[in-house]
């Protein structure tokens, strides 16, 4: 899943939110410690191993608790973690995201089963918090691919996932549809871009999912005569949304813009750091890549500023439980550098020149 580190990395600190918040406004002293499961999970075809984190919170034992164990808490000492890939009976394509209820009910099987594999437990180093966190794999090798089933396409198929403690049944599922790769156009697809020209403009398909471009910036740095490579990673916004009405009469919505303009130059000069040891930097390529997700997967970003004022409980597609499972894709454009005039002002322009980058 490294694919969408950047994203993994602030919703991890999202989930401890999410606990600590849900123990404060559910807290009833009537009601005795209990665990509360949270299930974060992003399902991407294209990666060769599935993950999907579950941890526990605990109802406080009196006024005044914190609300959550230790570390050694926060995780379950054994579970039956399954991934399902199922097919609706009654043909539906619409996202699961905005309507689990109809298709599940607290430990109803849903749809006709194609395959269930069980997922291993392993130790990962998170790279937030330079600590290990108990994760739930399972290689892609020996689950369904592209092309069988109609995988990826608008179909009726879904991924299920169904959490077990053993010997007490189902203890939470959630349900994703296959989200499938957008489709990215451009009206120029030259090797060498440049940051000046106004008609190199790229859009892609959108079809109610959840959208974010990033633009990701390779490079190297020279330090006491050795070269290292270093990147750089953004949410890129200069694309706005469109409405498209084909032949057919139907609608649907795009994102269209021009994502190499000037403003690269200042992303990179505002978030590379000066330092007195670097003797210079040499640009490699640039990345455009676009991550699409489930609409519910927005739903459940947005909702970390209410569980932030505490106003109400945070979005969540987990029956008996809290966090978000959902299937993901990204499509993009690799390796691009750019021509003679705009590496000039990578060098000498007024963003990047105290940067030392060098041709």
């Amino acid at each position: 899943m490294h694919k969408k580190g950047a994203i993994k990395s602030g919703l991890i600190a999202l989930l401890g939110l999410v606990m600590l918040t849900n123990c404060e406004t559910d807290f009833n002293p009537g009601m005795p410690a209990k665990d509360i499961p949270v299930i974060y999970g992003l399902i991407d075809y294209d990666d060769q191993e599935y993950q999907v984190s579950v941890t526990k919170t605990f109802l406080p034992d009196g006024p005044g608790t914190a609300g959550i164990g230790t570390d050694t808490d926060l995780y379950y000492d054994s579970l039956i973690v399954s991934l399902e890939l199922r097919i609706d009976p009654e043909g539906k394509i619409y996202s699961i995201g905005y309507g689990w209820e109809q298709w599940l009910t607290d430990y109803q099987h849903y749809g006709e089963l194609i395959i269930r594999k069980e997922m291993q437990p392993k130790m990962i180093l998170d790279t937030v918090n330079g600590k290990y966190r108990k994760v739930y794999t399972l290689p892609a090798s020996e689950f369904v691919k592209y092309g069988t089933y109609g995988v990826g396409g608008l179909n009726p198929l879904f991924i299920r996932l169904v959490v077990q403690q053993p010997g007490s049944g189902i203890y939470a599922v959630a349900s994703t549809r296959i989200c499938p790769r957008p489709f990215l156009m451009s009206l120029g697809k030259a090797a060498a871009m440049s940051l000046y020209n106004d008609l190199v403009e790229w859009s892609w398909d959108s079809h109610g999912y959840y959208q974010e471009p990033k633009i990701t910036v390779h490079y190297q740095e020279l330090q006491s005569g050795i070269w290292s490579e270093k990147q750089l990673t953004w949410n890129f916004s200069p694309f706005e949304p469109k409405e498209f009405i084909g032949d057919t009469g139907s609608k649907f919505t795009y994102y269209s813009g021009l994502p190499f303009t000037e403003s690269i130059l200042m992303h990179i000069g505002g978030r590379i750091k000066e330092s007195p040891d670097v003797e210079a930097r040499k640009l490699i390529s640039y990345d455009l890549v676009v991550f699409n997700a489930d609409p519910i997967f927005g739903q459940y970003l947005e909702s970390d500023k209410i569980v932030s004022d505490q106003i109400g409980r945070p979005i969540s597609n987990v029956v008996n439980g809290l966090g978000i499972f959902a299937s993901t894709s990204k499509t993009g454009q690799y390796g691009w550098t750019l021509d003679n005039n705009s590496m000039d002002s990578l060098v000498k322009g007024r963003y990047t020149k105290h940067l030392k980058f060098v041709k």
